[in-house]
């Protein structure tokens, strides 16, 4: 009983992980994005 707790809790914190590297990597993309933009307007004036 205790072993399968602690299975799901285990499984939820690596879900938890997957979840927050996603969503930080997909935010690192999108300022990568608009700052790639940014320096290509910058340039252009």
């Amino acid at each position: 009983m205790i072993n399968q707790v602690g299975l799901k809790v285990e499984l939820m914190a690596r879900g938890f992980v997957i979840v927050l590297k996603k969503m930080f990597l997909l935010n690192i993309e999108k300022n990568l994005k608009a700052y790639l933009s940014f320096k290509k307007y910058e340039h252009m004036n």
